[in-house]
């Protein structure tokens, strides 16, 4: 409805009722109203199964006494998905009296974006004033709801804005109630005393067994095959088995375990006789090394006779 009004009861009389059913409805600069000048407003029913939007100065009004006389206000009744107005264009949904009770504004939706409901004592304060015939969401730039006295703020309506009933549970996943111990999660490392810990273990190298040693080579399996060998004659019958000599096992001999020697610290050199260096070290206080009678370089750079 762009530029477009609907009124009521514009005499003496009480409003009448105005009621709509559509999937959508969109005022601009339109009016949906069922005011009266001085009884009782009357009634608006929007079933709106979609979106109701509203710009450019649109209203829905039940005022009552808009000619500043008596009359309560009527009743806005608004049942859709989304109510959406253009904020900063004064649209206004108000269900006002001026020497009556203010009416009611329910609205049910799911979304409702741009209104702001207020009250009598918020419009005195946007407005700066608390004159009865100023106090009119009207004169404000915004987009309002309002259902008040304008003179006895005893006698406001009401405005109740609801959404349909939605389950919070619905969608959501049941989380276990038992807390788990992160720490019971992770591996214990082996303590300072045990014997993993002290004991020095060892690497034994057995050789590559046929692995490559390049990564990107192929595999190969030389290292891994054996030569052909003879087998020795099979006895023809039980007496050879029993006859032939069976070789007796030597006892293994048991070696002494073999200790390498101390390492020394080399503290100087020399070459002997056969013009070959001779590595010198510190023994009880003096050096030591095979042959003698020759030049000796110590660490410190001094040459002394051995």
């Amino acid at each position: 409805m762009a530029d477009a009004s609907q009124s009521i009861a514009r005499g003496a009389g009480p409003g009448g009722t105005v009621d709509i059913t559509s999937q959508q409805l969109q005022l601009n600069r339109g009016l949906i109203t069922a005011e009266t000048v001085a009884s009782a407003g009357g009634n608006i029913i929007l079933n709106i199964t979609e979106i109701i939007t509203l710009q450019n100065g649109s209203r829905i009004s039940t005022t009552a006494g808009t000619a500043l006389a008596g009359g309560d206000g009527g009743n806005i009744d608004i049942n859709t998905i989304y109510l959406v107005a253009t904020p900063d264009e004064n649209n206004d949904i108000t269900a006002n009296a001026f020497a009556g009770a203010g009416g009611s504004v329910l609205v049910t939706a799911e979304g409702i974006f741009g209104l702001t409901p207020r009250s009598r004592a918020e419009l005195e304060q946007l407005l700066g004033t608390n004159d009865p015939a100023l106090l009119d969401p009207i004169n404000l730039p915004s987009s309002d709801i309002t259902a008040i006295s304008r003179t006895n703020p005893q006698l406001d309506g009401q405005v109740v804005i609801s959404s349909p009933d939605i389950d919070p549970n619905q969608g959501t996943i049941a989380l276990p109630e038992n807390i788990v111990d992160a720490s019971r999660l992770i591996a214990q490392g082996c303590s300072g005393g045990s014997i993993a810990a002290t004991e020095i273990g060892s690497l034994i190298v057995t050789g590559r067994g046929g692995l490559p040693s390049d990564p990107t080579s192929s595999l190969t399996s030389n290292q891994l095959l054996l030569d052909w060998a003879t087998a020795e004659d099979i006895p023809s019958s039980n007496e050879d088995v029993t006859n032939r000599e069976i070789p007796q096992s030597t006892p293994a001999t048991t070696t002494s375990e073999i200790r390498p020697q101390q390492l020394q610290e080399v503290q100087a050199l020399s070459i002997n006789e056969a013009g070959e260096v001779v590595l010198l070290a510190q023994g009880d206080g003096q050096l030591s090394a095979v042959g003698s009678g020759l030049p000796v370089l110590t660490c410190a750079g001094a040459i002394q006779e051995e």
